[in-house]
């Protein structure tokens, strides 16, 4: 899905191959238009339940902000404009802001993790900037250890 998805697939790239493992290790190929039509659709479907929901919220009238997506979901290809579409207001990607990190914390992925975490900190008044000129252990966990050393 991250390598090949989008949930607008639009010319001569729908007509590549994808190739795939599913969940029970079979090696499937359909076509980059097939595979963009079922993550539209799955897509605008999750949407559609968001829709629902926000339409019986109190504050559904005051998102003059708009929607921000979150989570490695949010980086597929078009799905802003899927989202504006059934959901009705503006809506960004989210990416972590103001952070002292690897590139790799700042996509989508990691939005919500960091902003729990910056927001943990504000709470605390401890925002400090860490930096390594030492490397050791994974990238991950390195950097996680980096982040929860605000604390």
């Amino acid at each position: 899905k991250r390598q090949f998805g989008s949930v607008n697939c639009q010319g001569d790239e729908g007509d590549q191959s994808v190739t795939y493992r599913t969940t029970a290790g079979r090696t499937c190929t359909m076509t980059r238009q097939q595979f963009s039509e079922i993550i539209e659709a799955r897509q605008r479907e999750i949407f559609e339940h968001v829709h629902r929901a926000l339409a019986d919220a109190p504050y559904n009238n005051h998102l003059s902000a708009g929607i921000v997506l979150t989570g490695g979901g949010a980086m597929l290809d078009q799905l802003a404009p899927l989202a504006e579409e059934v959901l009705g207001h503006h809506v960004r990607i989210g990416t972590p802001r103001d952070i002292i990190a690897p590139e790799a914390l700042g996509n989508p992925s990691f939005a919500a993790a960091v902003g729990l975490l910056r927001f943990a900190a504000d709470e605390h008044g401890e925002m400090r900037e860490v930096r390594s000129t030492e490397r050791t252990g994974s990238g991950f966990m390195n950097t996680l250890g980096k982040l929860l050393s605000f604390f």
